[in-house]
């Protein structure tokens, strides 16, 4: 890690000489050293600990151990430089550089959020070592720490995070890397990339988002005053029907993406930059709230999609589909929780199973994802028969007779017969189709004779 981080990462973070060999400048010192990316402030170190305890081993006796890493009981005193007790010397702030890398800062302090890995989730805080906006300097803090043992075996993961910023592009684009040190030994790695858009306001598409956004709040404010104006003539009645609650939903979410808080944070974020340079500075926050923002984005593309229902909801095969569904919902419920009960049962079989050697299998959430894709077709049995041959091949046969065609024909026999009881239904109904009705008089005007329809209004 030290290495990937003194010969790579740093020397492309830190730009020393321009294009023709010369000694660039304090303002080109700020990009990258492909001349593309701006760097916002120094990379940043953060290193979670798990706290020392007494084993007792059989033969051996009591001896100092180090467990897993808990969120809730992590590390959290204060030490001098090389992991030692307090007090320190007074000349380890003025002769070090990375006296700070040994005090635990909050997640409160930080702007931390907790960040989940590969092998479990760390905290927001942590003992953070940030580097410094000049490239020798980073490198002594790099020598500093690696010479006083900053990483040993209470180290659990250490996150590195940085933030670029593209100006052709106008995205923020939040780095971070993580290495975790388990108990058990060995090390795992992974990393994420979150380009957000900061400033949607700007750019060649500023122009038109600022005309969506106020045609937008137009039609909130018009939702609203409907909204108003019916609650106060109806009362508690106005919340009877679905589709009016809908428009009270809609309207809610609609302004939670509107009026979100990560435009405050990514403004908030930009001004401590722009107050001090050489200070990290945390973009975690805006990627959270940029996150959010696109999950309630795909709520409202789901609303709007239910909202097409209720305007398609005079044709025969809409009310078709909504009559199966509401025949054999009781049924397809209780159904629902039996198939849940079988499902997540094999999750935990697999979990035993091969959750110990496969990374798809290595949580209940991993082995959730891996059956279900195995479920429409696209199984992974290659891999958990070369983990376990036997125990695979039996595994897999219970699972496709079970889930797959058991539990799965159920479902089908539930939907068809209430398939069946709605076209009988429909047979006798005698409730005219209003799209059909308007097609027919269409063609019937594009398509008629003249002298055929002046003979019928004659006639009429």
């Amino acid at each position: 890690m030290i290495n990937w981080l003194n010969y790579t990462l740093i020397p492309y973070l830190f730009l020393e000489r321009d294009e023709h060999g010369a000694v660039a400048n304090w303002t080109e010192r700020q990009f990258t050293k492909d001349y593309i990316h701006y760097r916002l402030g120094p990379p940043r170190l953060r290193q979670l600990r798990t706290k020392n305890g007494t084993c007792n081993i059989p033969y051996i006796g009591y001896m100092t151990c180090y467990g897993e890493y808990i969120i809730w009981n992590e590390e959290d005193e204060d030490y001098c430089i090389g992991w030692k007790r307090k007090p320190c010397k007074k000349t380890e702030l003025a002769y070090n550089l990375s006296s700070d890398a040994w005090t635990f800062t909050s997640a409160l302090d930080n702007w931390g959020l907790p960040w989940p890995g590969y092998y479990t989730t760390y905290g927001g805080g942590g003992y953070i070592a940030s580097l410094h906006v000049n490239l020798n300097y980073s490198i002594d803090i790099m020598s500093e720490l690696y010479r006083n043992l900053w990483m040993d075996r209470q180290t659990r993961a250490v996150i590195v995070d940085f933030t670029l910023y593209a100006a052709a592009t106008n995205i923020f684009v939040y780095n971070i890397y993580v290495i975790e040190f388990p108990q058990t030994g060995g090390a795992f790695t992974s990393f994420s990339t979150y380009p957000v858009r900061a400033y949607p306001h700007q750019g060649t598409s500023g122009a038109w988002i600022v005309v969506c956004e106020v045609l937008f709040v137009i039609y909130l404010v018009g939702l609203f005053g409907k909204i108003c104006l019916r609650i106060y003539r109806q009362r508690w009645d106005y919340f009877v029907q679905f589709w009016r609650v809908y428009d009270l939903g809609i309207l809610l979410v609609a302004a939670i993406v509107l009026f979100t808080i990560r435009l405050e944070f990514s403004f908030e974020t930009i001004q401590k930059f722009k107050q001090d340079k050489k200070l990290f500075v945390n973009f975690i926050h805006i990627v959270f709230w940029d996150q959010l923002l696109v999950f309630f984005l795909s709520v409202l593309a789901f609303l709007a999609t239910l909202r097409m229902m209720e305007v398609f909801s005079t044709l025969n095969k809409v009310r078709a589909i909504v009559e199966i569904f509401s025949q054999c919902g009781k049924d397809l419920f209780w159904y629902g929780l039996t198939f849940a009960q079988i499902f997540i049962g094999f999750c935990g079989f697999s979990l035993l199973l091969f959750g110990s050697k496969l990374a798809s299998y290595r949580n209940m959430y991993q082995c959730m994802g891996t059956l279900f894709i195995a479920m429409i077709g696209k199984s992974k049995f290659t891999e958990i028969n070369e983990t376990q041959p036997l125990l695979a091949k039996f595994f897999f046969m219970l699972y496709v007779l079970v889930v797959v065609y058991f539990i799965l024909t159920i479902f089908l026999s539930i939907l068809g017969a209430s398939i069946d009881q709605v076209v009988q239904g429909n047979r006798k109904s005698s409730e005219y189709d209003l799209i059909t009705f308007l097609m027919q008089n269409f063609k019937a005007l594009l398509f008629t004779p003249r002298r055929t329809r002046q003979v019928k209004d004659v006639q009429n």
